[in-house]
């Protein structure tokens, strides 16, 4: 766990386009707790989103985008695919059908501690799509847009999770 934190937490330095208190925060956060998060062991899609579902007839019927997968905790995409599910249908709604379905019964404090892990995910990636437009490594001015436009709009998630996890902490 450590050191994926490290991991994204070195490419969100290496390539700011502005500064974030919020992930800086965040990442002191899920290094200090850590300890949350057990030994359960699954193969985890690493990104897991509804924009990686493909449908047909209203049916799933496949997973895009396996290039994060790898063995981990499958809290990571329970937190990870919480936003967008919390879109759709109610949040126990799902766990009771992931649990059915015969998934893993994650504790929540694990999946909110993923669901802050993801965040931090994503704005260690939205980085390098803005800063490298700004610095003109690249000039996709739509991939540069997108991540200024993503970046404030996650940054504000990150915040709200942040906080109501430290007052939950306390």
């Amino acid at each position: 766990m450590l050191n994926m934190i490290d991991r994204f937490f070195a490419l969100w330095q290496g390539d700011a386009c502005e500064p974030s208190l919020a992930t800086e925060a965040a990442y002191i956060w899920l290094r200090q707790n850590a300890d949350i998060v057990d030994d359960t062991r699954a193969i985890v899609h690493g990104d897991y989103s509804l924009r990686n579902n493909l449908s047909h007839d209203g049916r799933a019927c496949g997973i895009l985008d396996w290039e994060l997968a790898h063995e981990g905790h499958p809290g990571e995409d329970l937190g990870y695919v919480r936003l967008d599910v919390e879109g759709v249908m109610p949040w126990p709604e799902f766990m009771r059908a992931y649990l059915d379905a015969g998934g893993f019964d994650v504790a929540d404090d694990v999946i909110r501690y993923f669901r802050l892990y993801g965040l931090a995910f994503i704005m260690a990636t939205i980085y390098p799509a803005c800063n490298g437009y700004l610095t003109g490594r690249h000039a996709d001015m739509l991939i540069g847009a997108a991540g200024t436009i993503e970046f404030g709009i996650y940054e504000s998630m990150l915040s709200r999770f942040l906080l109501a996890e430290i007052k939950e902490r306390k």
